[in-house]
C-alpha cells in the first residue's frame, strides 16, 4: 500500500522539487528525486505508517533506532526537538536520547575515523534538525574548525562545567566506555545543543546486581545504558503529572531482583544466540553414540563487536572443558561479512583468537541488502595496521603488521598465497577465504617458522544450510573411527546479521521461540 501511494504521487514529488529549484550549493543542479525511497527509508516509512494507523491501542512508547548515522538519516522525519513543558503535560511527550559504544562501521558513508563517525552518530543530539542539518550545514569540516585548537576546546569545557544554563536542559546519555576522542566530539555536539551529557558507567548500574547473568559480558554496558535511559524517562514522566498509564503506576518499590530478572529474560535473536541442533546418529556406526552440536550465532560485524563475540565463544569452550574435564570440543566457523566493510580486521581477530577451528566455511547469506558497490578489497584496507596479538594482557608485546606486508613477505619467500581454496574464484566468499589462507601461511611460516602447515579445510560459496549439513555428516562419520570419546561440537556463525538470519532459518528457528535460546552452560 505504501509503495503504491508513492508510485501514484511520484510525479507530484518531482514537480515540487522542480518548483523549489532543486539546486545545491552555487546553483548546481541536483539529480532528480527517485521514484521510490531506498531500502532503509522504505522500511522506516512503512514502520511509521503501520504504527500510526494499524495499532490498537495506540503506541505509548517508541524505541527508535537510527540508521547508519543519525545526522543524515531517514528517522529525522520524527520531530526530535525537546518538547515545551506544556506539550509534556498535555501530550505526554518525553524525549530521551542515548548513544552506545561507537566503533568503525559503515566507514564508506560515515568516515574513516572514530571522531568523524561520532560526529555522524551525534546527530541524534541535534534539535530542530530540519533547520540545522542539510547540504549547506558545512559538514564535519566546519564542525572540526570550531573546535580545532586547544584554547577553544578549553573554553568550551569550562563553559559546560556547572553552567546554570544546563541545570534544566535535556539530558543526553552515552556509553562511558567510548574513547576520549569520541567523548570529546559528543560533548561538543551536546554543548551546541545546550544538552547535558551523562556518561553511563557499567559499574554505576550493574555492580549492585551481582546475580546478573548475561550470556555475554559485553552486553552489560548496553544494559547499563538501557537502565539509565528508562529510569530518566520514567522520572520525567512522573515529574510532569501525566494522566494514568502504565508508566505512571507506582514503581518505587521495584527491587534489584526484579530488575535483574527483567534483564536476564531479555532475548535478542541473532546476538549471542545459542541453539542446540538435533542429535546426529550415523546408522552405520557400531557404537550408536549421538553427536552433540550447538549453534552459536552472533551478528558481530565491527572490530570491537567481533572481539566481544570471540570472548563469548571462548568462554563457552572453556566452560565445557571445566565442567567435563575434557578438551575435545570440536570447533567450526561459518563466516561472511558485507562487502562494503573491511573484512581484514574481522578475519584477523578470529584467526589470532586461539580458537581451533576444524573447518572454516565462507558462506553467502540467503538474503543481502542491495548495494551498488563493487565486491572487491579497497587498496587502503590492505595497508591498515593489524595487531598480531589479540589479548592486550598477553605477556608478549603487541606488534603490528598490514595485510599487504603479509602478502609481500610470503611472495619474497616464494610461497603462493593465492592457491585455490574453493570453487568460484570470482566470488566475495573466495576473497574472504584467500585472506584467511594468507593469515594461515604467514602465521605458520613467518611467525612460527614451521615448514609444514596443517591447513584448515576451506569451503567456499555454500549456503549456510549446506554448511551445517556438512558439519553434521562429518561428525556422524567420525563416530565410526573413535571409541569411548564424546563427540561434542560448537559451530560459530558470525560476521553478518544476514548470515545469522540464514543460519536461524536453516535450523527452523522462528521468532518467539525464546525457549530455543540456551545458556552457555547448557
Amino acid at each position: 500500500m505504501v509503495r503504491r501511494r508513492l508510485e501514484e504521487n511520484s510525479h507530484v514529488m518531482l514537480d515540487d522539487a522542480t518548483a523549489a529549484g532543486n539546486e545545491g550549493e552555487e546553483g548546481t543542479l541536483l539529480p532528480p528525486l527517485p521514484r521510490l525511497p531506498g531500502y532503509f527509508r522504505m522500511l522506516t516509512l512503512m514502520a511509521i505508517y503501520i504504527f500510526s494507523h494499524h495499532t490498537s491501542p495506540k503506541v505509548d512508547v517508541i524505541l527508535l533506532e537510527v540508521g547508519m548515522g543519525g545526522r543524515y538519516d531517514a528517522t529525522n522525519v520524527f520531530d526530535l526537538s525537546p518538547p515545551p513543558i506544556s506539550d509534556i503535560k498535555n501530550n505526554r511527550r518525553i524525549l530521551v536520547r542515548g548513544i552506545t559504544l561507537i566503533d568503525y562501521d559503515h566507514t564508506r558513508v560515515l568516515g574513516s575515523t572514530l571522531e568523524q563517525i561520532a560526529w555522524e552518530k551525534g546527530g541524534i543530539f541535534v534539535n530542530d534538525k530540519r533547520e540545522k542539518i542539510g547540504r549547506n550545514d558545512g559538514g564535519y569540516d566546519k564542525f572540526l574548525n570550531r573546535y580545532s585548537n586547544e584554547q577553544q576546546q578549553q573554553k568550551y569545557f569550562n563553559e559546560l562545567g556547572g553552567a546554570e544554563q544546563y541545570r534544566n536542559s535535556l539530558v543526553l546519555f552515552v556509553n562511558g566506555s567510548n574513547t576520549p576522542e569520541v567523548s570529546n566530539v559528543l560533548r561538543a555536539i551536546a554543548h551546541e545543543e545546550r544538552g547535558l551529557l551523562q556518561f553511563v558507567q557499567e559499574s554505576n548500574y550493574l555492580d549492585a546486581i551481582p546475580e546478573l547473568k548475561f550470556h555475554a559480558t559485553h552486553q552489560r554496558g548496553n544494559a547499563a545504558l538501557a537502565l539509565a535511559v528508562c529510569q530518566h524517562a520514567i522520572s520525567q514522566y512522573r515529574k510532569h503529572d501525566h494522566p494514568p498509564t502504565v508508566l505512571s503506576k507506582e514503581r518505587d518499590d521495584v527491587t534489584k531482583e526484579q530488575i535483574s530478572a527483567a534483564l536476564n529474560n531479555t532475548f535478542w535473536p541473532g546476538r549471542c544466540h545459542t541453539l542446540a541442533l538435533a542429535p546426529v546418529v550415523n546408522i552405520n556406526t557400531k557404537h550408536g553414540d549421538e553427536v552433540s552440536l550447538k549453534l552459536r550465532c552472533d551478528g558481530a560485524h565491527t572490530p570491537i563487536s567481533i572481539n566481544a563475540c570471540i570472548s563469548w565463544f571462548r568462554s563457552i569452550v572453556a566452560s565445557y572443558s571445566e565442567s567435563t574435564g575434557e578438551n575435545s570440543v570440536r570447533q567450526f566457523l561459518i563466516f561472511n561479512c558485507g562487502h562494503e566493510r573491511n573484512p581484514i580486521p574481522l578475519l584477523h581477530s578470529l584467526h589470532r583468537s586461539g580458537l581451533l577451528f576444524e573447518n572454516v566455511y565462507f558462506c553467502r547469506a540467503d538474503f543481502e541488502r542491495p548495494s551498488a558497490m563493487p565486491k572487491q578489497l579497497l587498496d587502503e584496507w590492505l595497508h591498515e595496521e593489524l595487531q598480531t596479538t589479540v589479548d592486550p594482557h598477553n605477556d608478549k608485546e603487541c606488534t603490528t603488521v598490514t595485510y599487504a606486508a603479509m602478502c609481500n613477505t610470503l611472495k619474497e619467500l616464494g610461497i603462493s598465497s593465492n592457491e585455490s581454496v574453493g570453487m568460484n574464484k570470482s566470488t566475495w566468499q573466495h576473497t574472504l577465504a584467500t585472506i584467511w589462507r594468507v593469515m594461515d601461511l604467514y602465521h605458520s611460516r613467518v611467525v612460527e617458522g614451521k615448514s609444514l602447515l596443517k591447513m584448515n579445510k576451506y569451503l567456499v560459496g555454500l549456503k549456510v544450510v549446506d554448511a551445517i549439513e556438512d558439519i553434521k555428516n562429518q561428525e556422524a562419520q567420525r563416530r565410526e573411527t573413535i571409541v569411548g570419546e564424546k563427540a561434542y561440537g560448537e559451530i560459530l556463525v558470525t560476521g553478518s546479521l544476514y548470515l545469522v538470519g540464514s543460519a536461524l532459518e536453516a535450523v527452523g528457528w522462528e521468532e518467539g521461540e525464546s525457549e530455543g535460546n540456551l545458556s552457555p552452560h547448557e
